[in-house]
C-alpha cells in the first residue's frame, strides 16, 4: 500500500544540505528519509523499499555514491529505483552516465532544479 505522500530518500553527509533538501521536499508533499552516507542508507532503504527515488551525494565519508549505488543495484529489491545525483564535482555528467543516474544535478542545487527533477517521482 502506498502511502499518500511519495518518498524520497536525501543522502549526503552535509547536515546543512541534508536538512535544507529534506525541509524543501517536505514543505511541497514528500515524506523524506534522510542518511548521512551510502551505509546509512542502505540499511534505511532495506527497512522501507518503497522510496520513490534517492537523491544522492558522491563524495561521502564510510560509504561514498559510487559504492552506494552498486550495493543498491545488485539488490533486486532496491535496485530499479531511480537515481538523482547531486555532485560538487566537475566530471558530474560522465560519472552519472557511469551509475545510471536518471538525472544530475550540480551543487549548489536550485530548489526549482531538484523540484522539477522529483516531479515525475509523484
Amino acid at each position: 500500500m502506498h502511502n499518500s505522500r511519495p518518498e524520497i530518500m536525501v543522502v549526503d553527509d552535509d547536515r546543512d544540505v541534508r536538512e535544507a533538501i529534506s525541509g524543501l521536499l517536505r514543505d511541497h508533499d514528500f515524506d523524506v528519509l534522510s542518511a548521512e552516507n551510502g551505509q546509512d542508507a542502505l540499511v534505511q532503504l532495506r527497512a522501507r523499499p518503497q522510496v520513490r527515488a534517492i537523491v544522492l551525494d558522491v563524495m561521502m565519508p564510510v560509504m561514498n555514491g559510487a559504492t552506494f549505488r552498486g550495493e543498491q543495484l545488485a539488490d533486486p529489491l532496491l535496485g530499479p529505483i531511480p537515481l538523482i545525483l547531486l555532485t560538487g564535482r566537475s566530471d558530474s555528467a560522465p560519472l552519472a552516465a557511469a551509475m545510471g543516474a536518471s538525472v544530475c544535478l550540480n551543487k549548489p542545487v536550485s530548489s526549482e532544479d531538484l523540484l522539477r527533477a522529483l516531479s515525475c517521482y509523484r
